[in-house]
């Protein structure tokens, strides 16, 4: 695990605005997100998760923390009850995924194509489009249903311990 120090996050913003993370580190893996929440909290350092950055607008002063960014990738479906359970890791651009879905034939993520950012969010902000959300796409009683997504559980609990301090 390599984190880096005063790494620029305007290049990891749609806006392409604000200044540098004091530590910054790229999380592939889910061991990775898990080394740096034990990394932030060794050192007393705030942690704060970064997808996309399509919903983001950094401080010019920068954000004093351990900013992680979710590259976490990966799509696995699974067959259950005649219908198809589709799980992405929380770094899959969202768009992509949509594609996916409709590339096999599986309705109920199509109208929320063309949104910028990661799989990752919508546990935090909600993904919705022309009357369809992706906190709409369960059915009562179940946390994941056809055609829709879920995010890394590693992942999530990181975007959970983020705040919104500077970013």
């Amino acid at each position: 695990m390599q984190v880096r120090e005063h790494v620029a996050l305007a290049p990891c913003c749609t806006l392409g605005v604000g200044g540098p993370a004091r530590f910054f580190l790229e999380a592939l893996d889910e061991p990775t997100v898990v080394g740096a929440l034990d990394w932030a909290k060794a050192r007393g350092v705030p942690l704060r998760a970064l997808g996309g950055g399509s919903n983001l607008v950094v401080a010019d002063a920068g954000i004093d923390a351990l900013v992680v960014k979710i590259g976490l990738r990966g799509i696995t479906t699974r067959e259950a009850d005649g219908a198809v359970e589709l799980t992405a890791a929380a770094g899959e651009p969202w768009d992509a995924v949509v594609a996916f879905a409709v590339a096999h034939g599986w309705a109920g993520l199509e109208c929320l194509s063309g949104i910028p950012g990661l799989v990752g969010a919508p546990p935090i902000q909600n993904v919705g489009a022309y009357g369809q959300a992706r906190s709409t796409r369960r059915p009562a009683g179940s946390s994941r249903s056809p055609g829709t997504t879920a995010a890394s559980p590693t992942a999530t609990a990181a975007s959970r311990a983020s705040s919104p301090d500077g970013i």
